[in-house]
This record gives C-alpha cells, structure tokens and sequence, in this order.
C-alpha cells in the first residue's frame, strides 16, 4: 500500500517536468511497484527476493532522476529532499524484507 502511495506522490510532481524525465521517473517508480507485488505472488523466498532486487534497483534509477530533475530546476530543493526521502524509506524496507527473505530466520528455508 505504501509503494502506490509513493507512485501517486512522484506523479503528483511530474506534472512540471519534461516529457522524457516523466515518462522514466513514471516508468521506475511503477516497475518498482509492480516488482513487490509480482514478488509477492511468488511462493519462493528466493523468486520473491530477486523481485526485490530489481524493484531496489529501480528506486535507485528514480532517486537518481530526482536529483536530475533537481539540478535541472524542475523541482524545488523540499520537493527533492521529499522524494528522496520517500524513495529511500522504499529502498530501506525492501531491502530489509530481501535479507529477511535469505536469512536463516526464515521460517521457509
């Protein structure tokens, strides 16, 4: 729930930007979104945890973007530091679930 809490706040930005620095921030912030959720439809910790690399990976490409969009004067520096933030809570909590998923405390392993 909180992954499409986050695509509706960076679409709620994308509006002042540039038509190819939308299109991929849209694009990253969704494919994350849909790694979680195509992971979780997995019933292998391992599966699920590749999902979660990927969707870690594209938070990064989108956290990457902000600052783009930053330096190019799309955003303002709050909204950045928002986003950014925002990005990585969502970096921070799949990783966490990803070492939990190839832990030994998995119960599943």
């Amino acid at each position: 729930m909180g992954e499409v809490r986050g695509v509706l706040e960076v679409l709620g930005v994308l509006a002042g930007l540039a038509r190819e620095l939308k299109l991929r921030i849209y694009q990253l912030a969704k494919q994350a979104a849909s790694k979680h959720c195509r992971g979780l439809g997995r019933f292998n910790r391992k599966e699920f945890a590749q999902f979660l690399k990927i969707a870690i990976s594209s938070e990064h490409e989108v956290r990457n973007h902000i600052i783009d969009a930053f330096d190019r004067g799309y955003v303002g520096a709050e909204e950045r530091d928002g986003l950014v933030r925002l990005s990585q809570r969502s970096v921070t909590a799949a990783a966490r679930l990803r070492r939990y998923l190839l832990s030994d405390r998995n119960p599943f392993n």
